[in-house]
Formats: C-alpha cells, sequence, structure tokens
C-alpha cells in the first residue's frame, strides 16, 4: 500500500481540505458577499470581544469610562477574526500538507505557516506538496488584500455614518433627544439642516450598511456624549411629534417613521438573531397607527411590512413577533410638551389626543429602537429606556434653559437702574 494512502493520511487529507473549505466560506460570507446571517468564526470573534469588554466595562462608575472600553470592541473584533481565519487555514493547510508527505505535524504546521504568510517554500517532496504550498501561498496574500477592502469599506461606511450625527447634533442636542430637536429648530428660525428626504436616504443607508457589515453595530462615535443609534430615535421621535403634537408637520414625516421603524426592525431581528438552528427573541410589531396616519399612509405601510416580512422569509432571517408595547410614560411626554411650549411651539389643543396619537406612531419603532440602545449600550439620552450597569439618564443642555438665562441677564441691568 502506497505510504500516502494509509487511512491516517487520507483522514488527514480530508479533515484538512474540510476546513480550508468550511474556512474559505465563511471568509468570502463574512467579508465579499456580506449576509444577515453572521457566520460561525464572526460569531465567536465578536462574542469573545464583546464579553472581554463587557466584563471590564462592568467595572467602571461612568458611562464615558465604559464607553471608552466599548469603543475598541469593534476594531479589536476585525483582528481577533482575521487571527482566527489564519489560524484556522493554518490548521487545514498543515493537515493537508501532513498527509500528502513524510513530515510529522509540526514540521508541517511551519511548512503551511511559511507558505501562508509568503516567507518561502521550507520542503518540498511531491506535486501535491507543491500545489498545497502554492495553494496557501495565494490564499495568505488573499487574505490579506481582501482585510485591505474590508477595512476601507468599513471606514467608508463609518464616516457617512457620523457625518450626519455630527452636523445635526447642534439642533439635536448632545445626547440627541427628539423634544430638544424640534424646540432648538423653532428658536433658531433657520432652515433645517437636513431635509426629510435626506435623512430617509441616512436612514435606508443604515439598514443596509448595519445588515452587510453588522460589525458597524460596534464601531462607536468618537465622543460618548453621540451614537448614531441616539440621533436615529430623536429624529424619528421629532417626526412622530410634528405629525401627532404640533399643528404644522412636513408631508414627508410618515415616510421617515415608516422608513425608520422598518431600519430599526431589521437591525433588532438580525443582532438577536443566534442562527439558522436557535430561537430568537421575538421581533415587536405594532399596529398600523391609523390615525395619525391617513387610510393611504396607512397602506403603504402595509405594503412596505410585507415587503419586509417577504425579504426575511427569502433570506431565512424571520422568526416569531409578539405585540410591542410602548414603556415611554405619559409624565415624560408632558414634560416634553411643557419645553415644546415653553419656546413658543403651536401645538394642537387636545394635549390627550396629541399622547394617543404619538403614542401610536412610536409604538412603530419604540421596543426594538431601546432594545438596540440596550444591548449596544449607548449613550443613555431622554427616551432611550434603560442601561446595564445602572447608568442614569443623561440629559442634553436645553435651549429652554439658556433663553431663561438670556431673559434674566437682560432684566438684571435695568434693575440697577
Amino acid at each position: 500500500m502506497d505510504r500516502y494512502l494509509t487511512p491516517v493520511n487520507v483522514l488527514s487529507l480530508t479533515a484538512g481540505l474540510v476546513i480550508v473549505l468550511a474556512t474559505l466560506t465563511s471568509l468570502v460570507r463574512s467579508m465579499l458577499m456580506p449576509l444577515p446571517r453572521v457566520t460561525l468564526a464572526a460569531r465567536g470573534s465578536r462574542g469573545l470581544t464583546e464579553n472581554v469588554g463587557w466584563l471590564i466595562a462592568g467595572r467602571l462608575k461612568s458611562f464615558s469610562r465604559q464607553d471608552a472600553v466599548l469603543s475598541g470592541v469593534g476594531p479589536v473584533s476585525v483582528l481577533v477574526e482575521l487571527v482566527l481565519l489564519m489560524g484556522l487555514f493554518l490548521v487545514g493547510f498543515a493537515l493537508m500538507i501532513y498527509g500528502s508527505s513524510s513530515l510529522d505535524f509540526s514540521d508541517s504546521l511551519v511548512e503551511a505557516g511559511s507558505t501562508l504568510l509568503t516567507l518561502g517554500l521550507l520542503e518540498r517532496e511531491n506535486a501535491a506538496q507543491l500545489s498545497l504550498n502554492f495553494l496557501a501561498a495565494f490564499i495568505g496574500v488573499t487574505i490579506i488584500a481582501i482585510l485591505i477592502g474590508y477595512l476601507f469599506i468599513l471606514y467608508s461606511a463609518y464616516n457617512q455614518r457620523e457625518q450626519l450625527v455630527v452636523r445635526t447634533s447642534i439642533r439635536t442636542g448632545e445626547p440627541a433627544w427628539g423634544p430638544e430637536l424640534l424646540c432648538r429648530q423653532h428658536v433658531s428660525r433657520e432652515a433645517p439642516l437636513y431635509s426629510t428626504a435626506d435623512l430617509i436616504a441616512w436612514v435606508s443607508s443604515l439598514r443596509s450598511q448595519h445588515t452587510m457589515y453588522p460589525v458597524l453595530n460596534q464601531f462607536r462615535s468618537y465622543t460618548p456624549m453621540r451614537s448614531w443609534l441616539v440621533t436615529l430615535i430623536a429624529v424619528l421621535d421629532a417626526a412622530a411629534l410634528s405629525i401627532s403634537v404640533t399643528s404644522t408637520s412636513d408631508k414627508d414625516a410618515h415616510s421617515l417613521i415608516i422608513e425608520g421603524s422598518q431600519t430599526c426592525a431589521e437591525l433588532f431581528r438580525n443582532l438577536t438573531m443566534r442562527g439558522r438552528w436557535f430561537s430568537r427573541e421575538p421581533l415587536p410589531v405594532a399596529p398600523i397607527p391609523e390615525p395619525p396616519l391617513t387610510p393611504a399612509q396607512s397602506a403603504v405601510f402595509r405594503a412596505v411590512v410585507a415587503d419586509r416580512e417577504l425579504s426575511a422569509k427569502a433570506n431565512r432571517t424571520s422568526g416569531p413577533v409578539k405585540k410591542a408595547v410602548v414603556t415611554l410614560s405619559r409624565d415624560e411626554f408632558d414634560t416634553a410638551w411643557d419645553l415644546m411650549s415653553e419656546v413658543g411651539l403651536d401645538l394642537r389643543s387636545d394635549k390627550d389626543q396629541a399622547w394617543q396619537d404619538f403614542k401610536r406612531l412610536r409604538a412603530c419603532y419604540e421596543e426594538t429602537a431601546v432594545g438596540l440602545a440596550y444591548r449596544l449600550h449607548v449613550v443613555p439620552a431622554p427616551w432611550t429606556g434603560k442601561r446595564r450597569f445602572g447608568i442614569t439618564t443623561i440629559w442634553p443642555n436645553l435651549v429652554v434653559d439658556h433663553l431663561a438665562s438670556e431673559s434674566r441677564e437682560a432684566k438684571e441691568p435695568q434693575r440697577d437702574e
């Protein structure tokens, strides 16, 4: 019997081939053909770095320090995934070299590592081993090239996402809050920094980018008081308030809420997905808010929801659902109402009906958005739910307080006279 056809050699070749093919598939799906379902390698690397990050962050008292620790989770998880993939390729090729040559396994590991890192050939016994060496060298160079392109895409998407967050922060506050956005917009008497159509485009890009590249969820803003998710919630709350509370609203505000609710639902579904054969957290679903939406707007909303479910089934990401519940209290709404009234916003006369309309609209996105905020541990802005480790709500500087301060300063000289 040929020494290369022994059961041990055949088993080694087969095991190595399976490992290499599985790792190559994971590499392609994770970095070249991104899908909502995260690969085992990506899930393992991100799970490891996230758990370490949570362990360290849980020992810190302030949110700023926790954010500084968690900011490293995204970049480190990418590097850990690269090391894991390289390690799997190393083991796979070492097994195949071991099965096709007279080298022992330790020498096969050295040979595989040398070729993967393109350091040169150490041994060459036969054509099969030489072919494996060339293949390993090609894959090693390819991994580096793919990683460079992958990082470029990630940081391009990150910069595109953060540009709007930074620009809108002068209107939304830091951290962002929907009622404060309306108050500052009214007080400034200036045109909005972004049109509703621009905001819809930004929200839709959030959905596509974070679905194709789930690791973007872990890439945080460069300052702890900002977050793309908190800005998203603030923008949606402002749109819902403009429809339900103010006397005049943007005609496209309902489209922003529809797009935002679908984005929150899809990102929540992707983030809580455990895998094809594992259970996942039920997706909160709210009834179509009619009123305050018109029958035509509600019909569009239903069609969009049906499209989402059809897409989820096609991608095999559909799962259980449950009825959405609004956790925002009436007292919190009344506080925002008083602030908006104090700056002179033209509010509806029926406050109770405005609350009911706002609650119906917010139900479309609140539970999924708040669930994302809890899992990603973003800055605890008002109306964004609870956080881990007992972190309390951080309020932005309210324009109402500064208006009152300026009014007092203007009156003081008159008293002196």
